[in-house]
């Protein structure tokens, strides 16, 4: 879980390896727990999303001052979890940041096709798409039949389990609806908790119903998109079937998804609040008439699928190996360092404190060096200028002794 000391402080109890799992890609804070490296300038942070393939200057400021943001205020709950711990399972229990760095393994409801390319440490196991079943169930036959019937294809829609559709505001769903309707005859299947509290007037070519099987539906061969909240779970299971998406995020880790899918050309995105209805019309357009879309969602789902292991088989071998070898065993040293150690700054610190003193010290000798010739060149001009001047005024007390002489022999004459 995202913040599970507790969970932390049973294992610590009963003397157990504790198996860490995420439902999302791997949060920022989590990376502490295992000693996996976190490197911000390729691993955007799983709360905030950038649409762009590669971040520049700003994006990767913005990266860093936002996870280290989501870090602080993590730990900011952590402590009250702290607090508790230690009045329910006793005062000497220790501290959380030590309880979490016993993690044994963390479980990753991700994987690098999709997710990006991360570095992290043999104690992080991407198991996206553990829960994708691919048998196929039987529909309901009246769904059936609309199914198989849509010879020009068919629109899944469906914001998961945790939005009710039906609290929409009124000028959203009309929006939908307009679009739906200027879809027709292709028929839109959708899923809300409540759909008799959707509007009335709903377009002929859409199906509502309260409950969907999401993953016999998407891998049906009529199927031509997908609109979505980017939740991690749907958002797998459309790759895995290979069909494009229009996303429309929410919050949380929605955003970093969507804008994922984006950046592959799997989707495209619209914003809830400001998608006018020539988006809306826009981006269905594109997702059922450009083939760019499917083209690249084959591409994706073939290497998502492309893995040595069922992620079943992956979590069993590897929870299994724990038990066998010991929780230390996948666990990296830099889990027992600072921050500023696993970051190397002591040594950047040194090797800068190194290269300021030798740069400082050779500016010293320079300037004494240059003081002294300064000085020598100084005293030599001085002793020249000197020279000079007793040379002239000499030359002219003999001229002046000599212009003296004349005028007195002159006199004597």
């Amino acid at each position: 879980m995202c913040g599970y000391q507790c969970f932390s402080a049973i294992g610590y109890i009963l003397n157990l390896p504790v198996v860490a799992v995420v439902t999302t890609h791997l949060y920022s804070w989590m990376n502490t727990f295992v000693g996996n490296p976190l490197n911000l300038a390729i691993s955007p942070n799983t709360l905030y999303g950038f649409e762009k393939e590669e971040m520049n200057f700003w994006d990767r400021l913005n990266n860093v001052v936002e996870t280290y943001r989501s870090i602080h205020s993590y730990y900011g709950r952590a402590d009250e979890q702290n607090y508790f711990i230690k009045k329910y399972l006793g005062s000497d229990m220790p501290d959380y940041h030590i309880l979490e760095r016993r993690t044994a393994l963390i479980m990753s409801n991700s994987h690098y096709s999709y997710n990006g390319i991360m570095p992290k440490t043999p104690a992080v196991i991407q198991i996206g798409g553990i829960h994708i079943n691919n048998d196929t169930a039987k529909l309901d036959k009246n769904l059936r039949k609309i199914l198989d019937s849509s010879k020009d294809g068919f629109v899944y829609f469906s914001f998961g389990s945790m939005t009710l559709i039906e609290t929409f505001s009124t000028e959203v769903i009309e929006k939908f609806y307009l679009t739906f309707r200027n879809l027709s005859p292709i028929p839109v299947i959708m899923r809300a908790w409540r759909p008799e509290l959707m509007p009335k007037n709903l377009p002929e070519n859409v199906f509502v119903y309260s409950w969907l099987p999401q993953q016999e539906i998407l891998q049906h061969p009529n199927i031509k998109g997908f609109v979505t909240h980017g939740g991690g779970l749907g958002t797998q299971e459309a790759i895995y079937y290979a069909v494009p998406m229009i996303c429309i995020p929410l919050f949380a880790e929605q955003i970093f998804n969507c804008d994922t899918l984006m950046k592959k050309n799997l989707a495209l995105k619209l914003n809830y609040d400001t998608a006018s209805q020539e988006g809306y019309e826009y981006a269905f357009k594109e997702i059922l008439s450009n083939q760019v879309y499917k083209k690249k969602a084959l591409e994706l789902s073939a290497v998502y699928r492309d893995r040595p292991l069922k992620p079943s088989e992956e979590v069993i071998y590897w929870v299994e190996y724990v038990i066998r070898h010991g929780a230390n065993t996948l666990r990296s040293p830099a889990v027992n360092l600072r921050w500023w150690q696993a970051e190397l700054l002591d040594v950047y610190f040194f090797i800068f404190m190194c290269i300021a003193l030798a740069l400082g010290i050779g500016i010293f000798i320079v300037y004494k060096f240059s003081t002294l010739l300064s000085y020598r060149i100084s005293r030599k001009s001085k002793q020249s200028i000197a020279k000079h001047l007793n040379g002239t005024t000499a030359s002219f007390n003999g001229k002046l002794n000599g212009t003296k002489s004349k005028s007195t022999s002159k006199k004597v004459d």
